[in-house]
């Protein structure tokens, strides 16, 4: 997903969820998890693998961005 200014909240069973998520310092409140995976969130300094993984990140932005994956890889670039 890419070219969306906002907040978002996506949500999948399964497959890939890539997002541009362009200035971290926009986020008010950031929360990704992924219950068999990768999570990648380079913006945020975030790189996991493995068994329900998940971070939060809190920021002084308007946005929110929320994401939540069953099994396949998370980046938020």
């Amino acid at each position: 997903m890419s070219g969306i200014e906002g907040s978002k909240d996506l949500s999948s069973w399964a497959g890939d969820i890539g997002v541009d998520v362009g200035p971290p310092d926009s986020y008010g409140r950031v929360e990704a998890r992924v219950t068999a995976g990768d999570l990648s969130a380079a913006p945020f300094g975030v790189r996991k693998s493995g068994f329900f993984r998940s971070f939060s990140w809190q920021g002084k932005g308007r946005y929110q961005l929320k994401v939540r994956l069953t099994a396949g890889n998370i980046v938020l670039r």
